[in-house]
């Protein structure tokens, strides 16, 4: 197993990466290498079933929980922080750096679900790199219409106390994640009343960037307008909407995960859009 050290400005945490290759007994090699962005708070575990399936298809998979998460030590707690910049600059580079080392020859493309294609789109607007967005969207309150509008906010007042008590976010009290960094869900609070992206200290109108957006059809955690106007950071985007299986039990937001073939046919079909 690989690894390496995150590094934000005052401390330091180790991080293991996982590499999952198509088995050599396959001739369906795509020489093409996913770095995985997980949700917030789903330890990489749970993405056993779509890792699986997307090697099965012919891609290769770098992944890693997010620092102080899942298998990395120190878990969250009030002092173990970080924020969405410090995932830009100090995660996604050294997964990538993994990811050139372990498959040299390979396309590199990052693959971002929910949160992990927030970070995604804020790097791949920054550097020029290639992403994939699944069930993601920029989460300004007024990209929700109705009750979902309501509550977006009631979750910023929620979240924002919660903060303020625990010195982090304990997701799992209220159905989000499980134990999320005080900066990192500050960040989020400050994109959900505001819809922009200030604490990247860098202007994001940079022409950079290309990304394949998926927004899966009853998705109320990210709907249409919201992954939209994500996908607005990418210079050049493409935005797919994509119905799953409707027997599967649970939000869509994560329920493709338990059967990802939807998802993964229609990045597979959509692979020309990352040919120059």
């Amino acid at each position: 197993m690989h690894s390496f050290n995150f590094k934000t400005k005052k401390q330091s945490y180790p991080v293991k990466v996982r590499i999952n290759e198509p088995s050599d007994s396959q001739n369906n090699n795509l020489n093409i290498t996913l770095v995985l962005m997980t949700a917030i708070g789903v330890p990489l575990r749970k993405y056993r079933t779509f890792i699986d399936a997307l090697t099965q298809k012919g891609f290769t998979v770098v992944s890693a929980d997010y620092p102080c998460c899942g298998e990395n030590r120190p878990h969250i707690k009030r002092g173990v922080d970080y924020g969405y910049r410090d995932l830009v600059v100090s995660f996604i580079p050294k997964l990538i750096d993994v990811a050139k080392q372990t498959t040299p020859d390979n396309q590199i493309i990052l693959f971002g679900h929910s949160l992990g294609a927030h970070i995604a789109s804020l790097y791949c607007a920054t550097t020029d790199f290639a992403m994939v967005g699944v069930a993601t969207g920029n989460i300004h309150y007024k990209n929700w219409k109705g009750f979902g509008k309501i509550k977006i906010l009631a979750a910023i007042v929620t979240f924002e106390l919660l903060i303020r008590v625990y010195g982090y976010l304990p997701g799992y009290k209220v159905g989000f994640g499980h134990k999320e960094a005080k900066t990192l869900m500050k960040d989020w609070l400050h994109t959900a009343k505001t819809g922009r992206y200030d604490f990247m200290r860098k202007s994001l109108n940079t022409g950079l960037g290309r990304g394949l957006f998926i927004n899966i059809v009853g998705d109320d955690f990210a709907p249409y307008k919201s992954t939209k106007r994500l996908s607005k950071l990418c210079a050049d985007s493409q935005l797919n909407k994509v119905k799953i299986d409707p027997s599967l039990k649970g939000n869509p937001h994560s329920a493709w995960l338990k059967s990802p073939n939807e998802i993964i046919d229609e990045v597979y079909k959509n692979l020309d859009f990352f040919v120059d």
